[in-house]
């Protein structure tokens, strides 16, 4: 509010308090920032850079949709999702049954005693959640483009519409799939689960994200589903 005052010669004159008033709400004003402005992962790096975790037995606290817990014997992932009629899915066209489904069946990665390491759901897209990964992890990634599994459905419309089939491949979100690693030593063992394909290789901190094509060619990721 401006206050307005008459000095003893009689002329009107404003007081500094205002000046500074009105330069505090025009700080806060630039300083207001929105969902879309932070981006999903910049939101949830915002709304989670000064939580702490209370117990020791809490190894991951809060993160994307999920911590990890050493229960005694076992580590315990636990998570939480959400799914929004409209957004994530259309009953019209899909089945209820198919509203729980994950392409890889973690059923069939305990069955062959694999434990992945690091792990994410593909909602916002293969190149999005991928770095997610890499910058949590403080790795770097290789993936191959011949590899990336591609749906038919997926090669034809691309082909309809004269796009590349790799760039929704990359960015087009809700998958249904899981993304994960595994040692090295366990890269046999995990071919030969017939849900899983594995892409490309973690590489050291600071060597950066490239996708490699069949010619050796080398470009960087970047996230074109969701805005980072």
């Amino acid at each position: 509010m401006v206050k307005n005052i008459y000095n003893h010669k009689g002329t009107l004159s404003k007081t500094q308090s205002s000046t500074k008033g009105k330069q505090q709400n025009m700080d806060k004003t630039e300083n207001k920032k929105s969902i879309n402005d932070f981006g999903k992962f910049g939101l949830i790096n915002h709304l989670t850079r000064d939580v702490k975790t209370g117990n020791k037995s809490t190894l991951t606290g809060i993160g994307d949709d999920s911590a990890v817990i050493d229960s005694g014997k076992k580590l315990t992932l636990v998570l939480t999702d959400l799914l929004l009629e409209g957004i994530h899915f259309n009953l019209i066209y899909t089945p209820l049954k198919h509203l729980g489904y994950k392409a890889v069946t973690l059923t069939e990665l305990k069955k062959e005693e694999i434990r992945p390491t690091s792990m994410i759901d593909v909602t916002d897209g293969l190149a999005s959640d991928l770095l997610h990964v890499c910058r949590l992890s403080d790795t770097g990634c290789r993936i191959y483009n011949s590899k990336i599994p591609i749906d038919y459905e997926t090669s034809r419309l691309a082909e309809e519409f004269n796009i590349d089939p790799l760039v929704p491949a990359l960015n087009g979100g809700e998958d249904f799939e899981m993304l994960f690693t595994v040692p090295l030593e366990m890269v046999e063992k995990i071919k030969m689960v017939q849900s899983v394909k594995v892409i490309g290789h973690m590489t050291s901190y600071g060597s950066g994200y490239y996708i490699t094509g069949d010619n050796g060619s080398e470009v960087e990721i970047s996230a074109q589903g969701w805005k980072e």
